[in-house]
């Protein structure tokens, strides 16, 4: 079985949006992001232990539509391997970069990462 990354905002390499989308305490960061984002990116011992989850992200956009911060909101779960896929989030959000045309106003929106081992 392959693992999945799906972000609710596709934000690179032809991800698709989840279906369902989870309520967030903010409006979700816009597209216009790109993020080095892969299947490769499921952390092996979370692959080990069949972890899988929803975790949701407060990230804090600054003035040059830059992420400053990324915080977890609510856990992939409380196991070991869903506070690797935590963990894994966040880098995956530290790591964007804006390429949108028109700048994103700073303040503080959702990042949602959806973690699946199901075939793709």
């Amino acid at each position: 079985m392959k693992p999945t990354l799906h972000l609710v905002v596709a934000l690179c390499c032809g991800l698709q949006p989840v279906q369902a989308q989870p309520k967030t305490p903010w409006p979700l960061l816009p597209q216009g992001y790109e993020c080095k984002t892969s299947a490769e990116d499921y952390p092996v011992v979370a692959v080990r232990e069949n972890a899988e989850g929803t975790v949701i992200l407060k990230i804090t956009v600054g003035a040059d539509s830059k992420i400053d911060t990324v915080e977890v909101e609510q856990s992939a779960g409380e196991a070991r391997g869903h506070k690797l896929l935590d963990r894994a989030s966040v880098r995956r959000y530290l790591s964007c970069v804006y390429l949108g045309a028109t700048p994103v106003p700073a303040g503080v929106y959702a990042g949602v990462v959806r973690w699946s081992l199901s075939a793709v």
